[in-house]
């Protein structure tokens, strides 16, 4: 889904508890400010306070506390009309509450958890700088070329670099990079079944 849009900023009524994890800006604001700080933001999305919605909200505000390094959240109450425009783009009006999203730096949604979580789950949702590229591309609704490769130089990847030129495909085709050396991509690459100690490199569509 894309991510551009503006917000009110978020009402008081029927906020929860502040904490130091938590952000009472807009959602706009939360997510500019968390990709400028190259953090992830979860955005909990609620309708009633009720004890669901504050047993998981407390889940939140324990997890992300310990990951301030490295992520922020804002709470969205999906009834306040301040927030339909966020509610709209992300189109949770009617997904089971209360629902965290956890948006990595770059815009990509890495999870969606409606209704019960938990703390692990909360952090699987840090991804590494490829997954959150190949996803971000999918969720734009590109063709994505993943290509593998300890070296990059100029005649690497031949093939994929003359489809993103070509007028057809350039337009809805992106190339995201990964280095298997990386220690942060072996479970990616295990994932997509890519051996990253081979030699030769590989792309995939």
């Amino acid at each position: 889904a894309a991510i551009g849009f503006a917000l009110a900023p978020m009402a008081s009524a029927q906020q929860f508890t502040s904490t130091p994890a938590v952000s009472v800006s807009s959602g706009a604001t939360a997510m500019q400010t968390a990709a400028q700080e190259g953090k992830y933001l979860f955005v909990y999305f609620w309708k009633t306070n009720d004890r669901q919605t504050q047993l998981m909200q407390g889940v939140l505000q324990d997890t992300v506390g310990k990951m301030m390094d490295t992520a922020a959240t804002v709470s969205i109450q999906i009834t306040d009309p301040s927030h339909a425009t966020i509610v709209k783009q992300f189109g949770v009006s009617r997904a089971p509450m209360p629902l965290v999203l956890a948006i990595a730096p770059n815009g990509a949604i890495t999870k969606g958890l409606p209704v019960t979580f938990d703390a692990q789950q909360l952090r699987d949702a840090v991804v590494s700088t490829g997954t959150a590229n190949c996803l971000k591309a999918l969720q734009d609704q590109q063709l994505v070329l993943l290509c593998v490769k300890h070296e990059m130089d100029a005649h690497a990847f031949q093939g994929a670099r003359a489809l993103l030129q070509d007028a057809r495909y350039s337009a809805s085709s992106q190339m995201v990079t990964i280095d298997p050396a990386d220690p942060s991509e072996q479970a990616f690459l295990r994932s997509l079944n890519v051996d990253p100690s081979a030699n030769k490199g590989v792309t995939v569509v």
